[in-house]
């Protein structure tokens, strides 16, 4: 049984128009992102680590494939929801992104790889 899964790509393989919520997943192919869209954490797994490990993964596979940056959709929530497939944005924090834009009820998360 997998106990955790993370849909990262490169930006410029999402359609142009806005995919989820009116949240643009796509930029073109020389901005040279990656687009962290979704985790799945299996419910007894939640709370230990797992999608943090998956976000460090997803950035440091960038960074070797030369990505300049990695870019999160986190929703604002008054309180934690189970379905929050996007992740929190304290995760995002947490691995050093920033914010940069809101788009819909999203806010787009950045970390520069240098």
């Amino acid at each position: 049984m997998a106990v955790g899964w993370c849909n990262a790509n490169d930006r410029a393989n999402y359609p142009v128009e806005p995919y989820y919520d009116d949240v643009h997943f796509y930029a073109p192919a020389e901005a040279k992102e990656k687009a962290v869209v979704c985790f799945e954490i299996a419910p007894e797994y939640r709370g230990k680590g797992v999608a943090t490990a998956l976000l460090q993964r997803a950035v440091a596979d960038a960074k070797a494939d030369g990505y300049l940056g990695v870019v999160g959709f986190p929703v604002v929530r008054a309180e934690r929801y189970e379905w929050d497939f996007r992740g929190p944005i304290r995760l995002y924090e947490k691995a050093g992104f920033v914010e940069v834009a809101e788009e819909g009820p999203a806010i787009v998360m950045r970390k520069e790889l240098k």
